[in-house]
């Protein structure tokens, strides 16, 4: 072998291995993303609690989808019979669903519908 076939097989013998842990490097990466997506998730359920929507809050639900927005007063006329805390529980459960939100706070509270 001459100097110049040398050169070129030690090159060569480089290249691949630098190759190879190269690749080795990216599947390492790609699980470890894999197994971190997973955790996120696990979290994510953990936070967002689903709870069972009751009739009483489907027909909230069902008017603040209709209009878009409602205010507590509106609410409590919607449920003439239920107590003004029970509402609150209600669109408690509906705020952690996820599918309504709540701005503001006290006598500005408004509930918006969010799907």
């Amino acid at each position: 072998m001459d100097d110049n076939e040398k050169n070129t097989s030690i090159l060569s013998v480089i290249l691949k291995t630098v190759g190879f842990l190269f690749g080795a490097f990216l599947i390492f990466k790609l699980i470890n993303e894999g197994n971190n997506n997973d955790e996120v998730k696990k979290v994510e359920k953990i936070k967002k609690k689903i709870y069972p929507i009751n009739e009483r809050q489907y027909q909230i639900l069902a008017k603040i989808k209709e209009k878009g927005q409602l205010e507590p007063s509106e609410i409590y006329t919607l449920q003439p019979n239920v107590s003004t805390r029970t509402l609150r529980r209600d669109m408690d459960v509906l705020v952690a669903q996820g599918v309504v939100k709540q701005e503001g706070n006290t006598k500005s509270t408004k509930y918006t519908y969010i799907g």
